[in-house]
């Protein structure tokens, strides 16, 4: 097998392990009434549940740095493999007992096994598979094979839980589905990821080693901040435009099916058609920065019409058809974000711990947006849409910016 054939299944075993890896901890998303059934609490049943989610990711922001530092002191491969087939164990151990009690101890061990080291270093390792030249499309296709997998394993998961009448029965074996492309993953990356073939794709980027006190210079990198600004934008507008499905349903009127079939549109299909054109055009531009900025343009261009143009709500089609256009242009720069790492000259052997600082804020939505969007439409009703809107507009511009200083350092720096 070629170098080059090799490298792709080891990206295909990367972007399978992370959509497999995150189906536990956000399983309320595709198996929400039977998850609760199994929590098997007498009051505050809906609360209760949220809480597990909200200490996993508490638990996450605090386990970024340190697992950063894990990343870039210890072999990537072997992280991701651990923390795969510890994610396994997790969900066979939740397969079995899925009460409330022994839930609250798998997301906390969760937020080890698919945040901590595991993040940054998948992170890492989908930097380390590609040249310099070839991040925006090593980014790119990672995340439409992400989207593409992650759909086809929770399809056999939710194929197989329709098999079974009782639902504690039914969700257990569609656990084991998830356990089952975890470890797949795991054997995979073993079989497929070459960290020496890795370490010549880097040139000469790579050829430090890490050291305790370089958790010091990333932190005073504030090239590290800038591009944590640009994944803050871009994940900010990706999960903003969540609300375009509610904005279907409730102001333009479009039946709570078809705001469904959006919504897997915009998540699935849209990663993945978004994802992979995204990265073939920044490196044929030869910046994921430079892509990035157009993608904002074409977002805010789009978005703007909904405030140009307010009788398009006489036309939900053309709405429906705007709304995809841009959950595909999106894609095009979420996809893609961490690429311009290399565009910001931190040096690869820094990535992991870079990851886990740009992680805090690059996530840092997920704190306050769904609040503060939620608060905009209790006290302006459908009126509340133009702020979001108007939100979302601001983050790409402010994006963009953050782009075109990366995009300076690196012309003057190539000079």
């Amino acid at each position: 097998m070629s170098p080059n054939v090799k490298r792709y299944f080891a990206l295909f075993a990367l972007a399978m392990g992370s959509g497999a890896s995150s189906t536990l901890p956000y399983i309320k998303f595709i198996f929400y009434d039977a998850w609760v059934e199994g929590l098997a609490l007498p009051v505050a049943q809906h609360e209760s549940a949220g809480i597990l989610l909200t200490f996993h990711m508490i638990g996450c922001t605090l386990l970024y740095i340190p697992g950063g530092y894990i990343a870039d002191k210890f072999s990537p491969k072997k992280i991701l493999m651990v923390s795969l087939c510890g994610t396994a164990l997790l969900n066979i151990w939740y397969s079995f007992d899925p009460s409330y009690s022994t839930g609250r101890i798998i997301w906390f061990l969760l937020a080890f096994t698919v945040g901590f080291a595991y993040w940054s270093s998948l992170i890492k390792a989908v930097r380390m598979l590609g040249t310099p030249q070839e991040q925006g499309k090593m980014f790119g296709w990672f995340n439409a094979g992400e989207g593409a997998l992650s759909g086809t394993c929770l399809g056999i998961a939710t194929w197989v839980f329709s098999l079974y009448v009782l639902s504690s029965a039914a969700l257990q074996h569609a656990v084991w589905v998830q356990a089952g492309f975890c470890l797949l993953s795991a054997l995979m990356i073993l079989i497929f990821f070459d960290e020496e073939m890795c370490r010549k794709n880097a040139g000469n980027s790579d050829d430090e080693i890490f050291k305790l006190r370089d958790v010091g210079k990333v932190l005073s990198n504030p090239w590290v901040w800038c591009v944590a600004v640009v994944c803050m934008c871009c994940y900010g507008s990706y999960t903003g435009q969540s609300y375009l499905t509610p904005y279907m349903t409730q102001v333009l009127q479009v039946s709570a099916t078809v705001g469904a079939l959006l919504g897997i549109l915009r998540t699935r299909v849209a990663r993945f058609a978004g994802g992979g054109l995204g990265g073939i055009m920044a490196d044929k531009l030869g910046s994921a920065c430079k892509m990035i900025i157009l993608s904002n343009l074409v977002v805010i261009a789009l978005l703007g019409i909904f405030f140009l143009f307010p009788g398009i709500s006489d036309s939900p089609i053309l709405a429906i058809s705007l709304s995809l256009i841009v959950a595909v242009t999106n894609f095009m720069g979420y996809a893609i974000m961490f690429a311009a790492m290399e565009e910001a000259h931190i040096p690869r052997y820094l990535t992991g711990t870079a990851v886990g600082i740009i992680s805090i804020l690059g996530y840092s939505p997920d704190g306050f947006i769904n609040a503060l969007f939620g608060h905009w439409l209790d006290i302006h009703g459908d009126g509340g849409y133009t702020y979001i809107f108007g939100f979302l507009i601001a983050m790409c511009v402010v994006g963009s910016l953050a782009c075109y200083l990366i995009m300076q350092r690196h012309k003057r720096l190539t000079k």
